[in-house]
């Protein structure tokens, strides 16, 4: 993975783009449905009982970033992994590792996802362990974890977009401006 380099900008800002009822539309539920592989015609899936195939269904930090700096209103915290805020409020953010005795180290394979509240959070990390995960950490707090490497492109759209929303309604005025510009 590329490193961007630390001499530019401490912040960056994504253009105002998507109106917020297109970001609405992009952001219903995807069922968990078998789909095809390209090459090999296998069927793979994101069900927690149905096999993952990585090369399939692999998303990264880039990916992230590519999502996150589309959205209105974004800002990129710099970091040595990946941290995006809408209006100072974090939205998703690389995880921070705590192993006892060690320095924290920032996972980019794993992104902490803002979902809004707690039954939201216990209804990914049950129904799809998977893909969601927490930590002793993260209780009381509506954050999950999300295994990047097992998310397709879809999904992960879905979560960044969802988490975007949710932070940026709370907003006064971006909602009703990203509405109005589209």
């Amino acid at each position: 993975m590329a490193m961007r380099n630390k001499s530019s900008s401490r912040k960056r800002t994504s253009p105002p783009a998507l109106p917020v009822s297109s970001v609405r539309s992009m952001t219903h539920r995807l069922p968990l449905t078998a789909q095809k592989s390209g090459a090999t015609g296998t069927l793979v899936s994101v069900g927690r009982d149905r096999p993952i195939d990585h090369d399939v269904l692999m998303t990264d930090a880039e990916d992230v970033r590519r999502i996150a700096m589309s959205l209105p209103g974004v800002v990129e915290i710099d970091s040595d992994g990946f941290d995006f805020r809408v209006g100072n409020k974090g939205f998703v953010w690389s995880y921070p590792e705590r192993i006892p005795g060690q320095r924290r180290v920032l996972r980019t394979d794993i992104a902490v996802v803002y979902v809004g509240d707690e039954a939201e959070k216990q209804a990914l990390v049950l129904g799809e362990p998977d893909l969601f995960f927490t930590t002793s950490s993260f209780d009381g707090w509506p954050l999950v974890l999300a295994r990047l490497d097992t998310l397709d492109s879809e999904r992960l759209t879905e979560l960044v977009t969802d988490a975007w929303r949710m932070r940026a309604e709370a907003i006064d005025g971006l909602a009703e401006q990203s509405e109005q510009s589209g």
